[in-house]
């Protein structure tokens, strides 16, 4: 590895600190140098060096984030319970600028010659990058890098993701399709980013998307359903026998792509299953999101500005989204037979009350969302190797909905 620790006396390089290594030697190749250390070498006098404190910490890295207190935009409390009160208390402490006084080891980075850096190539396509926020995330293979892009007046100018590994080139691309339809047009209280730029860079892909930040907007935890409903809506939705539904020949065409032949028989007998049990059942067609959660949206008044469009797909049922969101709210107490009851008894009102189906089109729905979501767990690991098994809404609560009648 190019990035070195040049401090002496410094720590071993344990995992953590190749995952932010390995981000920084992405982002700022050779020439440029990066390291990890407790203080500047007082060799350092280039212009260009900058220092980036890596939250929470080494050990555990999440974002590496400069030191002006406006870098705390990116660090926006997004969920519910402890993480969400410890971003809410990093952000605080960043804001203060507290966060990068505090005693640790930083990452330095001298960038190399002008045009070099991550900064200077967002700078061609969005203007005037003067820093970032680097948000790593879990350090799994073919994970994404995200960063939020500042304009030297530290107004957020843009996001970038880079690639790093087929699958999470796959995501992008789709990603990427998705946004260059304008998914969310004519949507009304409805805003998605836009596209502002799809570059190859150093063998990696970048998509620039707009920030899609307002300083009113903050994290909601209720499903905005007249959105979710409009969205459903926006490709055409029909009324057809499930077992004619785009969705389900798309799941018949997923399942045979799988490279697990464990995972492709289960799934496929989950698909069979569903098809023989409520294949006559009239369901309602449409698009969807694929990921709508709280961490996902924000929320300035009556308008919701979501991300993550990675998941989109036209050929779904009307009312997945509003039952992922449930289901993701939910996860967040557990994934035991409990949880996962709570959840079935508040999807199933969902889709009573606010969607109007009937009791067969619920559990046609429910069924199908949990083979759409497991399919999905199951393609975006199979290229890691020896992943852990889904925890929760999985294989079980797919087979023990098979057998389950539907609620009156």
């Amino acid at each position: 590895m190019r990035a070195k620790n040049r401090e002496p006396g410094a720590l071993p390089i344990g995992p953590g600190a190749k995952n932010v290594l390995s981000a920084a030697e992405t982002l700022w190749p050779a020439p440029g140098s990066s390291w990890l250390g407790r203080r500047v070498p007082g060799s350092v006098t280039d212009a260009g060096y900058r220092a980036y404190t890596v939250v929470p910490s080494v050990q555990r890295p999440r974002f590496l984030v400069p030191r002006a207190p406006e870098a705390a935009a990116a660090l926006r409390p997004t969920q519910k319970g402890v993480k969400g009160l410890r971003m809410l208390a990093l952000g605080s402490l960043q804001r203060w600028s507290v966060l990068g006084r505090l005693p640790g080891t930083r990452l330095h980075v001298l960038p190399g010659p002008a045009g070099a850096g991550i900064e200077d190539l967002l700078s061609a396509v969005v203007g005037d990058v003067a820093d970032v926020v680097i948000r790593l995330g879990r350090p799994r293979p073919n994970r994404t890098l995200v960063l939020w892009a500042f304009a030297s007046d530290w107004t957020p100018v843009g996001i970038a993701k880079l690639s790093r590994g087929d699958a999470a080139k796959e995501s992008m691309e789709a990603e990427y399709a998705a946004l260059a339809g304008s998914p969310a047009s004519g949507i009304r209280d409805l805003v998605a980013p836009r596209v502002l730029g799809y570059l190859r860079w150093n063998d990696n892909d970048v998509l620039v998307i707009s920030a899609l930040v307002s300083a009113d907007a903050g994290p909601s935890h209720v499903p905005p359903v007249p959105q979710m409903k409009a969205l459903a809506a926006s490709t055409g939705a029909e009324e057809k026998l499930l077992r004619d539904t785009p969705f389900v020949t798309r799941l018949d065409e997923q399942i045979d792509a799988l490279t697990s032949v464990t995972d492709q028989v289960w799934l496929r007998a989950g698909l069979e299953r569903l098809v023989h049990d409520l294949g006559d059942t009239v369901v309602r067609t449409g698009a969807w999101h694929g990921d709508w959660v709280s961490w996902n949206q924000s929320v300035d008044g009556d308008t919701v500005l979501l991300w993550d469009w990675e998941h989109y797909h036209a050929s779904a049922l009307a009312g997945f989204d509003h039952v992922h969101f449930l289901a993701q709210e939910q996860r967040a107490h557990g994934t035991d037979v409990r949880t996962e009851d709570a959840w079935l008894s508040e999807a199933d009102a969902a889709l009573a009350g606010t969607w109007g189906l009937a009791p067969d089109q619920r559990l046609a729905v429910l069924r199908s969302y949990l083979l759409e979501v497991n399919l999905r767990f199951v393609r975006d690991r199979q290229a890691e190797g020896g992943a852990i098994a889904r925890a929760g809404w999985a294989r079980s609560l797919v087979e023990r909905l098979a057998v389950a009648p539907a609620r009156a």
